[in-house]
């Protein structure tokens, strides 16, 4: 059964509208490479593509980094709310590169 509420469910969202930002992306490489054209359209649509790839990326961050904070007692001792945090900014500065 669905569960619109659990933070897994964005999680799943994210990584499946995430999944298909990447590959959109990709398309024009595929393209020229292999069929010798490319892909205006795609390139029209680069900029937005980027900003919705940049919001996914940290939307599942965050949304892993607030699974930490409801479940904190099933955590490996090492995963605390300062290295969920520090992983986000990393996230946010490889993707932001």
């Amino acid at each position: 059964m669905w569960n619109p509420h659990s933070v897994m469910f964005e999680v799943g969202w994210c990584v499946t509208l995430y999944s298909t930002v990447l590959f959109l992306e990709f398309i024009p490489v595929v393209l020229e490479k292999f069929a010798g054209t490319s892909a205006g359209w795609i390139h029209n649509i680069s900029v937005p593509l980027m900003i919705a790839g940049v919001l996914l990326s940290t939307l599942h961050q965050s949304s892993l980094g607030s699974l930490y904070l409801i479940v904190p007692e099933k955590l490996y001792p090492l995963c605390t709310p300062a290295a969920a945090a520090a992983v986000l900014y990393l996230a946010i500065a490889v993707g932001c590169r």
